[in-house]
């Protein structure tokens, strides 16, 4: 069978690369060749029409979805006969498909069935604040220097497949993540990091309908409380429509980037952050949820 995932012609972002390396790991490489007959969705918000997502598999003969979510906004996929749905990956992906479907979480909490997983928990840990924005918004503003002013550890969510280990190690090395890519903040949450959320609005990011849809169906499903967030405007709506009609070729925000700056670490400031942990017992109760999964998957296709 074949992974599909979502990949952006920008750059690798660190939760859709997940992919590539966590389910040959799990699954063995064998399960997953060229034969295209079957596809595998796992990590993403990619069951979705959107064609950035290359949604030529929409029409093959078999469809495996494993904890994948919906991406609002396209147009909602017909669930036919060639689709096999194991789990969503929250209640919003669930009720959007007409609630017939079992949810579980975010299929990117599996990396805790790897051998990785261990080895990740007993990283020494060498920053007290890891700061992750989402990789679409990596290169608006200088994100380094930002981190070190206040104190925290820059880690990039613009990752290929040869980052990805040394970019789960960098997490796993922080006592607290302040991420607004949603994986970063995943992947906290699955070792145990307490997490802070941060929005930018800007013309790249997503919208606040997409990237909160996504966010709350994963934390629904946890039953993490939706706490407080900043949310850093960079951007007005004349200056967004100007961008968007001139192909973002003229941004007149970004004449302003000091004051900018000073604005995101104005609202970054870590002792006005509230961290969330989602409950050891409900991810108690998901692991075993996903462990059945996993071994079912394994005994009908690998081999």
């Amino acid at each position: 069978m074949q992974i599909q995932y979502g990949k952006s012609p920008i750059c690798g972002n660190f939760g859709d690369e997940l992919n590539l390396w966590l389910w040959p790991e799990l699954f063995g490489t064998d399960t997953f060749s060229n034969n295209d007959s079957i596809h595998f969705l796992g990590i993403g918000s990619i069951l979705s029409s959107d064609p950035i997502y290359n949604n030529a598999w929409i029409n093959k003969k078999k469809k495996i979805i494993f904890g994948t979510g919906i991406r609002p906004g396209a147009s909602i996929i017909p669930i036919d006969s060639t689709f096999e749905i194991m789990f969503l990956r929250g209640p919003l992906s669930n009720y959007t498909l007409g609630n017939h479907f079992n949810y579980i979480t975010d299929s990117a909490y599996c990396l805790q069935f790897t051998q990785l997983y261990d080895q990740l928990l007993n990283i020494k840990k060498k920053h007290k604040i890891g700061l992750i924005p989402y990789f679409r918004s990596d290169d608006l503003v200088p994100w380094k220097s930002i981190a070190e002013k206040l104190g925290m550890h820059y880690i990039s969510a613009r990752c290929e497949q040869s980052d990805l280990i040394s970019t789960l190690k960098e997490i796993a090395s922080c006592e607290l993540i302040v991420s607004e890519a949603m994986h970063g903040a995943i992947i906290a949450d699955i070792l145990r990091i307490p997490w802070s959320r941060f929005v930018l609005t800007t013309y790249k990011c997503e919208g606040s309908n997409v990237a909160d849809y996504k966010w709350m169906d994963w934390m629904y499903s946890l039953n993490i409380p939706n706490n407080e967030y900043p949310i850093i405007r960079l951007t007005n709506k004349i200056n967004h429509a100007i961008s968007k009609l001139t192909n973002h070729q003229i941004q007149l925000n970004t004449i302003f980037k000091s004051s900018l700056n000073e604005r995101i670490i104005r609202n970054l400031d870590a002792n006005l952050l509230k961290f969330s942990l989602s409950d050891a017992v409900i991810l108690g109760i998901v692991q075993k949820q996903l462990k059945e999964q996993i071994l079912k998957f394994k005994e009908k296709y690998c081999k």
